[in-house]
């Protein structure tokens, strides 16, 4: 039917025998048209069921079934199974729970577009589910509020029956408000007051014994609306046997990670390249890619009108480096396909040209569509050596181009600097507070099919620092921290400019290139201008200085305050810092950051936790150590300790030029957060051996389904979803090494599907972290939730896992751009029990095709050993 699981194939096995006891029913086998005729089959008990039938029922209403698993490895395992209940049974057990006058159903997930799914699938269900009788409902109210997890995206509905239930569950999907819905969203700094747990308490004791409906309704409600505040609200109590409903599990987003293309790969895309014809782009001549990686090479004559002194300019190499990098990505030209923004962009020194030079730009490709790039070329001293003039990363974006109201700047710099830059490029300065607004002459010197224009960056931010009170002369560009170049080709006549800091030999500046309407034809973020001061108007500290000598004292904005921090405080200036640098070593949008979130929960572990105080320490200039990180786990905490133990530094960092005063410096007390921990465990005592171990609950992605039910309506229709590699993993047969041609198997359907910071985990560790381990998070996390074990059950167990499982070969798809923990066997077992702080046994089983059932076996030994009160147990195996 699905074919050979490998290691999962013990557990597909019980799963489905399982399924069959529940259904009562022994599902046929297929290809077995022919028997062995070495078997005596008719002096045995034992026969090939090859039509699908009803499961005869023995004396004492028992179904007894049993699994075998072999491996290669010499180790078998054998299972022995007894029917523990039925779905008929169900349904009379389900008459057991009492009707009440209203019923309360709540939901929560960890996302408002996971909410919204939950609520669909519920109502899907209900729809779905003709014969749910309010005893029915008693259940799901218990399995709801008991069973589940609640997570800060709330909402819950109060109904009488499954036609209210319908369509009240169908106007929370709405967004429709009505007097029975309610939702809300709990924060992370939300503290339940005893006072009104006393009072939930309260209407909980009165709602399981109230008859009257009016009365039932109101106190339902209340109850509704403390659990959307964060409130914990319990379920009825189990007065009987809870029934199987089957519910929906959670729905987990459905974001595919998928590794970014190895170098070799990037080579065969931009393989195409001219090599010795003509120039792909005017400042890259061709492709010197090999092995080796990725490589764009230029000759430059030292006549180009863009070598200034004997030395290119550096915004030239700019739109070198944008141009190879949009090559790199297979484009059908430099400037076609996305924008590209460039990141921490740093120069070492020019490149001397004035007898010619040969330039080349290096590419490294990293997960997440991530580029590291070095301009670099031959010392002409010693041919040997190479010199590194500059070094960054890149990547591909859509933009969108933006668009600066030129009218109001002109109106903002209404004062004329009579001196401009010489060379031909600036037409006019004007001056207004911390902006400069530069005109471009529109005769100059330009380059076609060229984005950022040789000069034309420099000479803007001369003319800064000619405004700002610097002298005319060379300067050079040190570096910038972001550099935004959309898609798209046009002629920049205006420069905008505004200034964060200006002294000590060196200007900072925003710079946007303006079209004649206004659209930004590219950005330079945080640039970093170094200028000469000998001339006397700028003192020794870079102050100005006016005719007479006496220092003029000038309002100079700190390195760190932005354009967009104009009147913000310095710990709204912070926050944003803090916000900005999590964004760009996990890569998540701004809008997924919240403050108040654990760091936890961006996915940030202890890998990238030290990659993140590097990054502070980069913008800062001072030390920030990861340990800070465990004592102070949210962006808001963190603030406050910084501001604590840095706050001059910060408040200098930040200093707001058009302030004539910087006010005092309000440092927040720290708000002190216990840390919650588990209470003593028993010590496990050894149970008795022959104490019966019950399967509870079951998920699992299984080749052309995505569910349990899925593979047992595959195996009662005796279908077979052996097929062909799915378009989706074609890529990755290929990254292997193997061709898909002739390949016939039984595919697991999405396995690129993952929800990443539901488990705390980053999106960029997400693309190169093994499938296998993404899929058993989430159906681990579904096996729990079909069996009804919410987070005050989940505390008071002690928790195993144990998975079975072979070698993968994701590895070799990734690469080396995989951690050190993405492919590893030995984190399959301990990635749900960290996230979850199980403290039972994790032990992966590797005996070849057996290790599933081994790992069954081995968990029932674990349970009856008392070293765990519940097991979950998973066999895994996927051929990427």
């Amino acid at each position: 039917n699905v074919g050979h699981s490998l290691a999962g194939s013990g557990v597909v096995s019980l799963i489905s025998l399982v399924q069959g006891m529940r259904k009562r029913t022994i599902p046929a086998s297929i290809h077995c048209d022919e028997v062995n005729d070495y078997i005596r089959w008719d002096d045995s008990p034992f026969y090939v069921n090859r039509e699908t039938r009803e499961w005869p029922e023995s004396e004492d209403g028992r179904l007894v079934g049993a699994v075998s698993s072999f491996g290669m490895s010499g180790t078998n395992a054998h299972v022995l199974v007894e029917s523990h209940g039925s779905e008929a049974e169900d349904r009379t057990l389900a008459q057991q729970w009492p009707s009440r006058p209203a019923y309360l159903l709540a939901l929560s997930a960890k996302s408002p577009e996971g909410l919204e799914r939950r609520i669909a699938d519920l109502l899907a269900y209900v729809a779905e589910r003709r014969d749910l009788t309010a005893h029915h409902l008693s259940v799901l109210c218990a399995e709801l509020l008991d069973g589940r997890q609640h997570f800060p995206h709330r909402c819950a509905v109060v109904v009488r029956d499954r036609q209210d239930a319908l369509q009240a569950l169908a106007k929370a999907r709405d967004g429709e408000s009505a007097p029975n819905v309610f939702s809300g969203e709990v924060l992370r700094r939300f503290v339940a007051q005893s006072a009104i747990r006393q009072v939930v308490a309260a209407l909980q004791a009165e709602a399981v014994t109230v008859e009257e409906p009016a009365r039932a309704q109101e106190l339902l409600y209340a109850l509704a609306d403390f659990y959307c505040q964060g409130y914990g609200v319990a379920g009825a109590g189990r007065v009987a046997a809870l029934p199987r409903l089957g519910l929906p599990g959670y729905p987990f987003a459905g974001d595919e990670f998928r590794p970014a293309p190895s170098a070799s790969a990037l080579f065969s895309a931009a393989g195409g390249g001219a090599r010795g014809g003509a120039a792909l782009h005017p400042l890259v001549h061709r492709n010197a890619s090999d092995v080796g990686g990725l490589r764009f090479v230029t000759e430059f004559s030292g006549r180009e009108p863009f070598v200034s002194s004997g030395v290119l300019v550096a915004d030239a190499l700019l739109e070198m480096v944008r141009a190879s990098v949009a090559l790199s990505a297979g484009g059908s030209s430099p400037t076609a396909g996305g924008g590209v923004e460039l990141r921490d962009v740093v120069w070492h020194e020019g490149v001397p040209a004035a007898g010619g030079a040969v330039v080349e730009v290096a590419l490294s490709a990293y997960a997440g569509g991530r580029v590291g790039w070095e301009v670099f070329s031959a010392d002409p001293n010693d041919p040997e050596l190479e010199l590194v003039h500059g070094a960054g990363g890149a990547r591909r974006l859509d933009m969108a181009l933006r668009v600066v109201d030129l009218d109001a700047v002109a109106r903002e710099c209404a004062e004329r600097i009579a001196v401009v830059p010489a060379g031909g490029r600036v037409a006019g300065v004007f001056v207004g507070g911390r902006r400069v607004l530069v005109r471009l002459e529109p005769g100059r010197s330009t380059l076609g099919d060229v984005v950022l224009q040789p000069g034309d960056a420099l000479a803007a931010l001369e003319a800064v620092v000619v405004a700002s009170g610097g002298q005319l002369g060379a300067g050079t560009l040190l570096g910038a921290r972001q550099v935004a170049l959309p898609v798209g080709v046009g002629v920049v006549s205006t420069v905008v400019a505004t200034v964060g800091e200006f002294g000590n030999g060196r200007v900072v500046v925003d710079l946007d290139g303006c079209d004649a309407s206004g659209g930004v034809l590219w950005s330079l973020h945080g640039a970093e201008y170094g200028f000469s001061q000998a001339d006397p108007r700028v003192g020794a500290d870079g102050s100005a200085t006016g005719g007479s000598g006496e220092v003029a004292e000038v309002a100079v904005a700190g390195p760190g305050r932005r354009g967009e921090m104009r009147g913000w405080s310095v710990e709204e200036c912070l926050l944003w810092e803090l916000r900005d640098a999590v964004c760009a070593v996990l890569k998540l949008p701004p809008e997924k950051v919240d403050a108040d979130d654990n760091f936890a929960e961006f996915g940030f572990d202890s890998i990238n936790l030290a990659e993140f105080a590097e990054e502070l320490g980069r913008r800062f200039h001072f030390t920030v150590t990861p340990d800070v990180f465990f004592g102070y786990p949210t962006l808001v905490r963190l603030s406050h300790f910084l501001l604590g133990n840095h706050g001059d530094e910060l408040a200098a960092f930040y200093r707001d030029a058009e302030l004539a005063a910087a006010p005092a410096l309000v440092v927040p007390a720290t708000v002190s957060s216990g840390v919650r921990r588990r209470g003593s465990r028993r010590v496990g005592g050894i149970r008795g051996g022959d104490e019966p171990v019950a399967v509870v609950g079951m998920s699992g992605r299984f080749p052309g389904v995505r569910d349990v039910e899925g593979l047992w309506s595959v195996l009662s229709e005796g279908r077979s979803v052996i097929g062909g590699v799915p378009a989706d993993r074609v890529e990755w047969w290929r990254a292997g090494g193997s061709g898909e041609e002739g390949v016939r198997a039984g595919f697991v359907p999405g396995v690129a599907e993952f929800d990443p910071l539901f488990f705390q985990i980053s999106p960029r560790e997400a693309e190169t972290m093994d499938p296998r381990q993404r899929l058993l998070l989430q159906e681990s996390w579904n096996a729990l939730e079909d069996a009804g074990y919410g987070e005050e059950r989940l505390a008071r167990e002690r928790v195993g896992v144990f998975v079975g499982a072979e070698e993968g070969d994701y590895q070799l798809v990734v690469g080396e751009d995989g951690s050190v923990t993405a492919a590893s066997n030995s984190i399959l077992a301990s990635r749900l029990a960290y996230f979850l702080n199980f403290d039972g046994p994790g032990m992966l089983i590797s005996t070849a095709c057996s290790s599933g059932l081994v790992a069954v076996h081995q968990a029932c030994q674990s349970l009856q050993a008392g070293e765990c009160d519940v097991a979950v147990v998973a066999g895994v195996n996927l051929m990427l």
